[in-house]
């Protein structure tokens, strides 16, 4: 063990989601300030991918050096940064931060209070998500109906919303072949694009509302004579034929039950690299994104 104050971060790092790209930008930033002794213990995050740290990529390659081989250390943490949604936070260290991006709507459960409660600070990724927190209050009651406290969160809490790596995400027009070969499949020259996850759920249930985006556009541009179209670059949790069958039968169910002519839609699947992604945001066949739920209330409130 080093003399530097001992961080530990726990986090769903390896994962390809959003907060395992959340975790990597942190411990990579913590790596930068070159004043810490960082650890990683590394946690599943549903049932998406652990594969995201890339060989032969410089950032990954420290991150790599930095996981614990066992969730254990033989002393403890003077930090312990914990990157998950806040019922999970464990207060490990001598001092602890609890990172998350909150919730979509205007009122948290009393799980996540009692989960922010445990940590000294807690950090944001949108005002959105923290004036929830600060807003949000419970009667609680024993067993007997008696009145206890008010639940509240009671820890300090700060927005640091999410950037962006502009070494990556920037304009550009060189585009690979392979997804040139993509977009050669794709007849209009005017396109929206949606990215993300497609979560369980019924018809304006997943939380990223991947499905009423989809009604919605159909029946919006339904029985047009030159309609756009909309990409959806999409998957459940995983990049396998049955996520990808799976996500292809509920984009049928949605436009069976429109009437009509309707707009083309045209599905992406599989696993895109930083770098063809940000080819999908400057083809010049894609004119417009949406966001989903959440990145849509980080952006109004930014």
């Amino acid at each position: 063990m080093s003399d530097k104050p001992l961080v530990l971060v726990t986090a769903p790092i390896t994962t390809r989601s959003g907060y395992g790209n959340h975790s990597r930008d942190i411990v990579s930033a913590l790596l930068d300030l070159d004043k810490y002794e960082v650890k990683v213990n590394p946690v599943r995050w549903g049932n998406t991918p652990m594969n995201a740290l890339e060989d032969g990529n410089p950032i990954h390659d420290r991150i790599k050096e930095c996981i614990l081989s066992e969730p254990s250390l033989p002393k403890q943490p003077d930090l312990h940064i914990h990157i998950v949604v806040p019922n999970e936070f464990q207060p490990l260290g001598k001092k602890n931060i609890g990172v998350t991006a909150g919730i979509e709507t205007t009122v948290p459960p009393p799980q996540w209070i009692e989960g922010m409660n445990r940590m000294d600070l807690n950090i944001l990724t949108s005002e959105f998500s923290k004036q929830g927190f600060q807003s949000a209050e419970f009667e609680q009651q024993d067993k007997q109906g008696n009145k206890g406290p008010i639940l509240k969160t009671t820890k300090p809490m700060e927005t640091l919303f999410e950037g962006v790596d502009t070494n990556v995400y920037r304009p550009t027009t060189e585009i690979s072949d392979e997804v040139k070969e993509t977009f050669d499949t794709i007849d209009s020259d005017w396109n929206f694009l949606s990215t993300g996850h497609w979560l369980s759920g019924n018809l304006g249930e997943d939380r990223k509302d991947l499905g009423m985006l989809i009604k919605v556009f159909c029946e919006t541009f339904k029985n047009q004579k030159n309609p756009p179209g909309l990409i959806l670059k999409t998957s459940g949790a995983t990049f396998s034929v049955i996520d990808r069958e799976e996500c292809l039968s509920k984009i049928k169910t949605i436009k069976d039950n429109v009437k009509g002519i309707l707009p083309p839609i045209y599905f992406l699947h599989g696993d895109f690299t930083d770098d063809e992604m940000n080819q999908l945001y400057n083809h010049p066949k894609v004119r417009l994104i949406f966001h989903s739920h959440m990145e849509k209330d980080s952006v109004d409130h930014y």
